[in-house]
């Protein structure tokens, strides 16, 4: 099996030519986000609306983020690195978005450093770090601001792998401390880092090539494991604190796709495996939201269960003679795990921003492959030079032009439905953008898409109904509220926007009604609060203009 030693190699002057020129290469690509907006899609819950986050840095605030989940998350860290934003800069969106493209730059570099310390090959570690860096499929974990916990904890989790090296080529329990610290803390980032102690396992394999020489009495290769997974003990652990608390804050979400059997779930996570390798080499049909369809292909699924078996299958057989194939297989393989959909959570298939980690497994195995193969061969390597010149500024112009995707938000809903009409979701979304922007005409449009698609979403119908109403189609709108009656009137939504088109028909005392009975069925609902003081404020009116006459 070739290994390599977790050491640098000495001449740090190529070192520092590849970082500048992937900061340069990361600056130039990414410059004109600091120009874009906060988006509607999570950016509002995570920072305006209701948020925390404008008050800034103080011991409340701190106190809240390690204290509430949000959006179904618990990741304290992140939650922190966007109040101390705003403590520094205020709630601009220019401020934001440029931390997260420096967290990305600074991403860039620490993972060309780390693969150049445990593999000791520059030019490979340096390509592999550049097509991290501007791989269209990374747009979104860099450009969405609420993306933030994506390029922040791979950041920790870069730093641990280094800090891992360390410690492999010169044990302490300071160092190990280390390790668990900074592992802890890229948890507290984002969750879906609880599979790393099984990569460190598979780098354990390539390129530190511990598995031949691990454990003082193993005999085979099975002990040798064990005696590795044994001394990640502490890093286990924390893995599994982080998936109690992750599922304790997401099982209200887990549950709104019931619908899915498991069968479904897991056709649904072996056809995404193979969407995103189809997705990695050609990025261009990229959106904010791909949707669960109703039903999954389960003999599709199975299809591509069997090839991803047989594709694992083969990586296996050539373990030894090419260990940079099996690490970067199952990296890509083993970090997907927790973002695949087996246990769902929203409503999407897939998602961009779920490759930010995983495809440092792909570009390895890729670079690596390509570097064996020409290896000894000048005419070789100076066309494989070529060749990646010519993809990294294939990508590059790529990501420039799905960066424009994220200027704002009815730029980014418009592109999710070219790449998706069927998207319910993002009608509703899109259509309650233009109710906001006082398009109401245009919101109409988008709401009744959203509830053809998707018959329960009251959200939909209920913004239809008060679309049409603020175009004067009052009547029109109290049909649309009486054809979904029968399977709406527990809806304290439903009943406050009946309540609403009653009182711009004239009816008070069903408005009056209505929104009692929101209240009753959501008592505090603020709605239907509203609508109450509208009615009273309207009853007033008219007994004042009686009194007049």
């Amino acid at each position: 099996m070739t290994t390599t030693t977790a050491e640098t190699p000495r001449s740090l002057g190529p070192a520092l030519l590849w970082s500048l020129l992937l900061l340069a290469a990361v600056g130039v690509v990414y410059a004109r986000v600091a120009s874009f907006e906060f988006v509607h899609y999570d950016d509002l819950p995570y920072l305006l609306e209701g948020s925390w986050v404008r008050r800034g840095l103080n011991g409340a605030t701190i106190a809240w983020a390690f204290r509430e989940p949000v959006m179904f998350n618990w990741h304290p860290l992140t939650m922190l690195s966007f109040l101390l934003d705003a403590q520094l800069w205020g709630m601009s969106p220019a401020a934001f978005h440029r931390v997260n493209v420096a967290l990305h730059a600074a991403n860039t570099v620490v993972l060309f450093l780390v693969l150049r310390r445990l593999t000791g090959h520059e030019a490979r570690s340096g390509v592999v770090a550049a097509l991290f860096a501007l791989h269209p499929l990374h747009v979104e974990s860099v450009a969405w601001v609420s993306a933030r916990k994506d390029v922040l904890s791979t950041l920790f989790m870069l730093l641990t792998i280094g800090a891992y090296a360390s410690a492999v080529a010169r044990p302490s329990l300071a160092r190990r401390a280390g390790v668990a610290a900074l592992y802890a803390l890229g948890l507290m980032a984002k969750p879906m880092l609880v599979t790393l102690p099984f990569a460190l396992l598979l780098l354990d394999w390539w390129p530190l090539g511990r598995m031949a020489k691990a454990g003082a009495g193993a005999r085979t290769q099975l002990d040798r494991l064990r005696a590795l997974a044994l001394e990640k003990a502490p890093l286990f652990a924390l893995s599994l604190a982080a998936c109690v608390v992750t599922y304790a804050v997401q099982v209200d979400a887990m549950g709104r796709l019931a619908h899915l059997s498991l069968p479904e779930r897991l056709a649904n996570a072996a056809l995404s495996y193979l969407r995103y390798l189809a997705m990695t080499v050609w990025p261009t049909q990229l959106g904010v939201f791909y949707p669960m369809p109703p039903h999954v292909d389960l003999a599709r699924g199975a299809l591509a269960a069997v090839l991803l078996v047989s594709l694992s299958a083969a990586v296996l057989r050539l373990a030894r003679r090419a260990p940079w194939l099996f690490t970067g297989w199952f990296w890509y393989v083993g970090t997907l795990v927790p973002v695949i959909g087996i246990v769902q959570v929203g409503g999407q298939s897939h998602a961009d921003r779920y490759t930010y980690v995983p495809l440092i497994g792909i570009f390895v195995a890729v670079v690596w492959a390509v570097g064996e193969g020409v290896r000894g061969r000048r005419g070789a390597q100076r066309v494989a030079a070529a060749a990646a010149c010519a993809v990294l500024a294939l990508l590059s112009l790529q990501t420039w032009f799905q960066l424009e995707y994220w200027r704002n938000t009815e730029t980014l809903y418009e592109r999710a439905l070219a790449v998706a009409p069927e998207n319910p979701i993002i009608h509703h979304n899109l259509a309650t953008l233009f109710r906001e922007h006082a398009r109401p005409a245009d919101a109409a449009v988008h709401y009744r898409e959203a509830a053809r698609l998707e018959p329960d979403l009251m959200q939909a119908w209920g913004g239809l109904a008060l679309s049409l109403a603020e175009q004067g189609k009052v009547e029109e709108a109290w049909q649309v509220l009486e054809q979904i009656a029968p399977r709406a009137m527990d809806s304290p939504e439903i009943r406050s926007v009946r309540g609403v088109v009653a009182l711009q028909k004239g009816d008070l005392a069903m408005a009056e009604r209505e929104a009692s009975e929101a209240l009753r069925l959501a008592p505090g609902f603020g709605r239907a609060r509203d609508l109450l003081h509208r009615v009273y404020a309207e009853r007033k009116r008219r007994a004042g203009a009686a009194r007049a006459r």
